[in-house]
């Protein structure tokens, strides 16, 4: 049962990242067979769970499919683009069904460790395929946005990852430094029942990913990301236990003196390589 949990846990992390590599499905054409695959695991998911008699459907999980009501409703009223307006209902349908599978996933402790594990995996992929793209290792089309106007780009670039959006890639990047950082304030919080090396093996690999998320945030140079992450930042201090709140401030700073060292040192050898 347990590798059955964990194989779900890395079909959902294969999922994720081959839709971040897809350019993060913005183009709709690249939906389609994302589409199909989500409205075949949903029905299958729920016949299974209807017949163990464990289907819960909570009414946060409503929201996606209340969206697909309201472009729904521009087709009886003449559309302006019926083509444009379909693509929104199946991209909202997939939101409904992505949340649904993942609500149902999580619902067991041991489920919710494996899943945890998926994402921290995915958002390493992605922001170290980004900085193997700015180095050249990967080749991907606007993996790197190269810019003239010193009013778009100080730097003269701006890392945009599989998104091949600056803007959009510093947003998800944000998020997963964000839970990153929760997650490292959650465990420090904890005694290991194995040891304290077991226990500091668990919050290093937490750790880790907080400078490459910081040093690729500012890459993007994205002012919007940078501040609504500092918005999310100063909502997430209210949501800890203030005996956490110190060390949640601590990390931070660290984290953000450590990513702007980082950062230096990339430009200094990127312009480097430009003389």
């Amino acid at each position: 049962m347990k590798k059955i949990v964990a194989g779900i846990a890395v079909g959902f992390a294969i999922f994720t990242f081959m839709a971040a590599y897809t350019s993060g499905l913005f183009f709709d054409g690249d939906f389609y067979r994302f589409h199909i695959l989500l409205y075949a695991v949903t029905f299958a998911a729920i016949m299974y769970l209807m017949i163990q008699k464990k289907a819960v459907f909570p009414s946060g999980i409503w929201l996606p499919f209340i969206m697909c009501l309201v472009y729904i409703l521009p087709l009886w009223l003449s559309a302006a683009s019926i083509k444009g307006t379909m693509e929104q209902i199946m991209r909202w349908t997939s939101y409904g069904c992505f949340l649904l599978l993942i609500y149902h996933y999580a619902r067991e402790r041991l489920r919710r460790q494996f899943l945890h594990y998926a994402f921290q995996g995915i958002g390493l992929l992605i922001v170290f395929a980004a900085f193997g793209g700015l180095y050249g290792l990967i080749d991907f089309k606007d993996i790197v946005q190269y810019m003239k106007d010193e009013r778009l780009s100080i730097l003269g670039l701006r890392l945009a990852g599989f998104f091949q959006y600056a803007n959009t890639f510093a947003v998800v990047i944000a998020a997963f430094l964000l839970y990153h950082l929760m997650v490292l304030i959650k465990e420090s919080g904890k005694t290991s029942r194995n040891g304290a090396l077991q226990n500091g093996v668990s919050l290093a690999f937490a750790a880790f990913p907080l400078v490459a998320y910081g040093t690729a945030l500012l890459l993007t140079e994205s002012r919007g990301a940078w501040l609504m992450l500092g918005v999310a930042w100063v909502l997430g201090l209210f949501l800890i236990k203030w005996r956490q709140q110190v060390d949640y401030i601590l990390l931070s700073i660290v984290t953000g003196a450590a990513s702007l060292l980082v950062y230096r040192n990339l430009v200094s050898e990127l312009r480097g390589t430009e003389t």
